[in-house]
């Protein structure tokens, strides 16, 4: 009988000391589970970024969107074609160009 209650007791305070582990843990994390883009700020210039983007002669840009970062200029050739120009929204640096058919 003496074992039981040694052993109820051991569980008991296991029971409540993982509890508050959990609980400390869960409290710990709590600010972790705002989004990504709302915790990160990004990094102060002194001066705006000048870039220079070379597009066709003749061609026009239809529009520009900003997402995740970057940059994306839609632009129409003389021709008809378009493709889009993305640009690191950070440095100004071009990092690509996707040809659209």
């Amino acid at each position: 009988m003496k074992i039981l209650k040694i052993t109820v007791l051991v569980m008991g305070i296991l029971i409540v000391g993982l509890t508050l582990v959990v609980v400390v843990t869960i409290a710990n994390r709590w600010d972790e589970t705002k989004p990504l883009a709302k915790r990160v700020v990004p990094p102060l210039f002194s001066e705006p970024y000048k870039s220079n983007i070379r597009l066709p002669v003749g061609s026009k840009i239809i529009s520009t969107d900003v997402g995740d970062g970057q940059l994306f200029i839609r632009v129409e050739k003389l021709d008809g074609n378009q493709f889009i120009v993305v640009v690191d929204a950070i440095t100004g640096i071009k990092t690509g160009t996707l040809n659209l058919f």
